[in-house]
């Protein structure tokens, strides 16, 4: 599976401990992936956008839930936070899961194959939709 990200080109590898390997690393990012393993797969999902009128619905039931202005009529939530209050932060599946400190990192903790990545970002997806009623975009393009 290859994955496009930022304008670079990823690809997953299904039978090995590194999950993905660099085709094309442009050095005006460089600076962004320092710091990252080679088995952490950078933040999958975009903040979604929403509107006043749906974010009044949601501190119905989550009144905690942060925002951001972002014209008028719309706020941007933390892509995170969804994650995270729907119980996906720290989610280990066998060799692969939800990074533990931080919800946007999904992980490959050795040997997880790239299907089974983007099946556990559907479910999130999935999951955010039924809870939040938000469409989670995710900021990797999967090809």
């Amino acid at each position: 599976i290859f994955i496009s990200f930022f304008g670079l080109i990823l690809k997953i590898l299904p039978a090995s401990n590194i999950m993905v390997d660099l085709i094309f690393f442009p050095p005006e990012i460089t600076p962004y992936f320092i710091g990252l393993t080679n088995k952490e797969f950078f933040c999958f999902f975009k903040n979604p956008i929403i509107s006043l009128d749906h974010l009044k619905k949601l501190k119905s039931e989550f009144s905690d839930i942060p925002s951001y202005p972002i014209n008028d009529n719309d706020v941007k939530v933390p892509a995170g936070w969804l994650i995270e209050k729907a119980g996906f932060k720290g989610l280990r599946l066998d060799n692969y899961g939800v990074h533990n400190k931080q919800a946007l990192v999904l992980v490959n903790f050795g040997g997880a194959s790239g299907q089974q990545i983007s099946d556990l970002s559907k479910s999130i997806q999935e999951v955010i939709k039924k809870i939040f009623k938000i469409d989670l975009i995710a900021e990797v393009n999967i090809i």
